[in-house]
């Protein structure tokens, strides 16, 4: 009966997880199945049509059997009084709308590259007329209520945002790029960063703001492997602004000029807290940071 939880289908199909927010998942098919037998009923997840449906989660099939069989405990699952509890099963449903979004948008929208294992929230804001200012390289993740915002969308020009291989997009995160936004390899973005290359115009007291545009702007380049924490924000107001590779913004730093490779920085200004040394091999404190200077 393909309805019963096999153990021998369980071991093979348990590293198969449908995760909500698992950056490179890269399910082919999704089918739906719906427990008869029970009456606690869960959708399930299948990499190939030619298989029996996977489920969703090593321990999901086995709760619904049996809610008080023990098991070794695994991540993403806990143990109290030896029952298993595994997470509600209804939480998949968005990561198979996410990865319905992904394949749509890969299908209809014109980027300038489209990776493979690129994982979109479907509640991320990107407007397709302005796609084809946007690079996407394999394996990045998107997480929820992103936005990438291109406000000048134009049918010949070059990408305005490049996301490279790797790159993990925290939640609620912001670029804004109106002339080039650059994530290379790795990159890690927290909750709620900000980074842009422009801002409003607001030369004129008379007028809006609204009103009045945008400034010029001038370019970010976030180097290999940095992190930005938690509401940090990135904005050059004009020329390049490079943060150098192997860099950690602190969370709710403000940085308007560009960050050497190797360093900590924090605060509102930022400032240099702490670089690495090579020959010691630590992150040695700086004792005097007068501000940021230009990375290499």
């Amino acid at each position: 009966d393909g309805s019963d939880c096999r153990d021998d289908q369980i071991r093979r199909n348990g590293d198969r997880v449908l995760a909500g927010g698992v950056a490179g998942s890269n399910f082919h098919e999704i089918d739906f199945w719906r427990r008869k037998k029970n009456s606690s009923g869960f959708i399930c997840a299948s990499q190939d049509s030619g298989r029996c449906p996977q489920r969703i989660g090593q321990r999901i099939c086995m709760m619904v059997s049996d809610p008080n069989k023990t098991a070794d405990a695994k991540p993403g699952f806990s143990t109290d009084n030896g029952r298993v509890f595994a997470e509600d099963p209804f939480s998949s449903l968005s990561a198979i709308l996410t990865k319905l979004r992904t394949i749509w948008m890969r299908m209809t929208y014109k980027f300038a590259k489209f990776g493979h294992g690129v994982s979109i929230h479907y509640s991320c804001d990107i407007k397709r007329s302005a796609s084809n200012r946007i690079q996407i390289g394999d394996s990045v993740y998107i997480a929820p209520q992103t936005w990438l915002n291109i406000p000048e969308p134009a049918i010949d020009a070059l990408p305005a945002i490049v996301l490279e291989n790797g790159c993990k997009i925290g939640r609620r995160c912001m670029i804004s790029a109106k002339n080039r936004v650059h994530l290379e390899e790795d990159v890690m973005l927290g909750p709620s960063v900000l980074i842009t290359d422009h801002s409003h115009e607001f030369h004129n007291p008379e007028t809006a703001i609204h009103a009045q545009g945008l400034t010029s702007g001038g370019t970010v380049v976030i180097g290999r492997n940095c992190w930005l924490g938690h509401g940090a924000a990135v904005i050059s107001t004009s020329g390049p602004l490079l943060v150098g590779q192997n860099s950690i913004i602190g969370a709710n730093s403000v940085v308007t000029s560009s960050v050497p490779p190797c360093s900590i920085v924090a605060g509102n200004p930022a400032r240099i807290v702490k670089q690495y040394d090579p020959e010691s091999g630590e992150w040695s404190r700086v004792q005097k940071s007068r501000g940021l200077t230009v990375g290499g």
